[in-house]
């Protein structure tokens, strides 16, 4: 995904903060907010979400150290003694602050009670998601209706329509098919109504020159030829 951005082909991505902070500096990536509640001090210029606009949100992802579960507690203390002096260590922490980590050390009992924490919020914020999206699509059923194709007609790009279009930049004559918004197939130049590409299609006739602009790009289009899709059938 982090290609994808960096070509263009992606608008943007969520990812950990380690693997990105050199894309970053190097001003082949725009760092937009971390999810962590603080900001980060590898990145102290880039927002939080809350502070980004968006309320309530909180990810974050750590390392830890783990031994098996019969380990005597003295073992456990000594190591975690060990690590918590390690972490301390201003030259250690400059290391993990230029990869993009915030170290911190914690208590065996601390880290367990993080762990619970950590799970009941991504569950939490896992069920409101859900609410949201259940919301959205129950809002989409009650507005659904019906898509009448025959009610297009050869005058005007609609719902319904079969196109012939003359793209300007290379006078190639492409056909589209604009059908309802479950139906899209872009790689049989089927367009959904609601794709951006469809959208600036619509309410043009035959002989119009017009532009379109999708993701920065402009296009200019001429209209050589429109008819119903249901007399294609």
């Amino acid at each position: 995904a982090m290609t994808d951005v960096i070509a263009g082909q992606v608008q943007m991505t969520f990812n950990p903060l380690p693997p990105l902070l050199s894309q970053v500096k190097a001003g082949k990536l725009r760092a937009l907010a971390v999810t962590s509640k603080a900001r980060s001090p590898a990145a102290p210029e880039v927002p939080t979400m809350e502070e980004a606009g968006i309320k309530d949100y909180e990810a974050n992802f750590w390392y830890s150290v783990f031994v098996p579960a019969r380990t005597p507690r003295q073992i456990i203390d000594k190591l975690n003694e060990a690590i918590r002096v390690t972490l301390a260590n201003p030259a250690m922490q400059k290391k993990f602050v230029e990869q993009g980590l915030d170290p911190q050390s914690s208590s065996p009992k601390e880290l367990g009670d993080l762990k619970e924490n950590s799970e009941y919020k991504m569950a939490r914020q896992d069920h409101d998601t859900l609410s949201a999206r259940r919301a959205e699509l129950d809002a989409l059923l009650k507005k659904a209706k019906v898509t009448d194709f025959k009610e297009a007609n050869s005058e005007t790009i609609s719902v319904g329509s079969s196109v012939v279009l003359r793209r300007g930049s290379d006078q190639t004559e492409i056909a589209y098919d604009l059908l309802g918004a479950w139906d899209g197939e872009p790689e049989k130049n089927i367009l959904s109504y609601i794709s951006p590409l469809a959208k600036q299609f619509l309410n043009h006739k035959t002989g119009e020159t017009f532009t379109t602009n999708i993701n920065g790009k402009a296009e200019s289009w001429t209209v050589v030829r429109i008819t119903r899709w249901v007399d294609k059938r």
